[in-house]
């Protein structure tokens, strides 16, 4: 959200899965308290290995973090 009622979408985003095609969702949102540009998403569904993600490029690209989870 850029704060003028425009929302972007995360799953376009290099490293994020495709939320549609998956089935996936968005639990929460955490953004660092001083560099906006640092995102962590964690995602809710029944995929191994997709829970977790993080960006320090204000979500243009995204690691998956998600380890053993």
């Amino acid at each position: 959200y850029d704060g003028d009622g425009d929302w972007t979408r995360l799953d376009n985003k290099f490293g994020f899965p495709d939320m549609d095609t998956l089935n996936v969702r968005i639990t929460c949102i955490a953004v660092h308290p001083t560099d906006h540009d640092r995102v962590w998403v964690s995602m809710g569904g029944f995929y191994d290995g997709l829970k977790v993600f993080y960006s320090n490029t204000g979500g243009l690209f995204w690691d998956n973090i998600t380890g053993s989870l």
